[in-house]
């Protein structure tokens, strides 16, 4: 919930994240996705896929707490 309040409440544009979506779409060779309507909504998805591996790494380093304290426990 903090993670998705503190997204919302980021700035809607960030000239380096655009800057750096179009360096690799053009290094990858990509022209179609060059006009800023479709930055917004790369950005969009790179914000998005960024949230996810928070949220999956905050997960797993749980996970890896609770079996250190369950054999703790039983030790």
């Amino acid at each position: 919930m903090l993670l998705a309040r503190y997204v919302a409440n980021l700035p809607v544009e960030w000239p380096w994240l655009t800057g750096s979506i179009r360096f690799v779409l053009h290094a990858l060779g990509i022209r179609s996705y060059d006009n800023p309507d479709d930055m917004f909504d790369l950005a969009g998805v790179v914000i998005f896929f960024a949230c996810l591996i928070v949220v999956g790494l905050t997960v797993w380093l749980v996970n890896i707490g609770a079996r250190h304290y369950r054999k703790q426990r039983q030790a």
